[in-house]
């Protein structure tokens, strides 16, 4: 599977997502084939950051870190969004997907 999704950024690692606000749950689904982005799902409305807030609280979870060290940093308003993780490789990413 092509990783263009993930990349390292010095000590930081880069992930590219797509959301699907609105959902029943706040889950991550996996990386979407056609867009080449990691994929979730947030129960949250995309109105006042919600969205946003439910996203960085699940990656955070997902990857047992403090939400303080994940950030948003393209794509605010976007379903598409790059975030910014702190102090975290590519390859402890890969490892949680399983791949």
């Amino acid at each position: 599977m092509s990783q263009l999704w993930l990349e390292d950024s010095g000590d930081d690692c880069i992930i590219l997502v797509q959301i699907q606000p609105n959902s029943s749950q706040n889950q991550i689904l996996g990386v979407g084939e056609w867009r080449g982005r990691l994929r979730l799902s947030i129960i949250g409305p995309p109105i006042s950051g919600k969205a946003n807030s439910e996203l960085l609280e699940l990656l955070s979870s997902w990857l047992s870190i403090n939400k303080a060290d994940i950030s948003i940093v393209k794509g605010h308003k976007s379903r598409k969004k790059s975030i910014r993780v702190k102090n975290v490789k590519s390859d402890q990413i890969m490892f949680l997907l399983g791949e």
